[in-house]
């Protein structure tokens, strides 16, 4: 068993599980997108041994849990670097052992983020982020993918080891944190 008594492996040995937000909903600042609660201490409790992290999507989050290189599409974005994911290797080098992911969930979310922020990706694609993903890390990486859904990838870069219901309270859309491993070998 890891992390208590709320997340454990599987017969299949996938991490499974749930996380309960409640009514924690406090986020550092009213940047859309943020995380709530203490998702990236949460997140550190299953990695504590990865040292390059990057945080995609990263908006204006706090990362004093997890410190990390921050990307985002937004180009009003504070001490974090520019980058659209889908061509994520043309902006970051080859050096990552662990990616921790929020995108905008679905396509009406992502049009109201780049409405409100000034961006201009008109599509998410996340099959290509995935594979820019495979470019930027390293053999044994991971990525820690949040969404309401599961996300496209290949499974010669990618094997899947866990999925976590991350439940908020009330009147919230739940989320799923997806948990994969990257393949050993380098693909063409």
């Amino acid at each position: 068993k890891i992390f208590g008594n709320y997340l454990q492996k599987d017969q299949s040995n996938l991490i499974t599980g749930a996380i309960y937000l409640g009514n924690n909903y406090k986020k550092a600042n009213d940047y859309y997108g943020g995380y709530q609660g203490n998702y990236l201490k949460r997140i550190k409790a299953l990695f504590p041994n990865k040292k390059n992290i990057l945080h995609l999507y990263a908006g204006q989050i706090n990362d004093t849990e997890f410190k990390g290189d921050k990307v985002d599409i937004n180009p009003l974005s504070k001490n974090i670097k520019y980058a659209d994911a889908r061509e994520l290797s043309k902006y970051v080098e080859k050096k990552y052992d662990l990616i921790i992911a929020d995108p905008p969930y679905g396509q009406d979310r992502l049009e109201e983020y780049c409405k409100r922020y000034g961006c201009n990706a008109k599509t998410l694609n996340v099959k290509k982020v995935f594979r820019e993903m495979y470019k930027v890390t390293l053999p044994n990486a991971h990525v820690v993918w949040l969404d309401w859904a599961r996300p496209f990838y290949r499974n010669i870069e990618w094997k899947e080891i866990g999925a976590i219901l991350y439940r908020g309270s009330t009147g919230h859309k739940d989320r799923v944190v997806n948990i994969y491993k990257r393949t050993l070998e380098e693909q063409l």
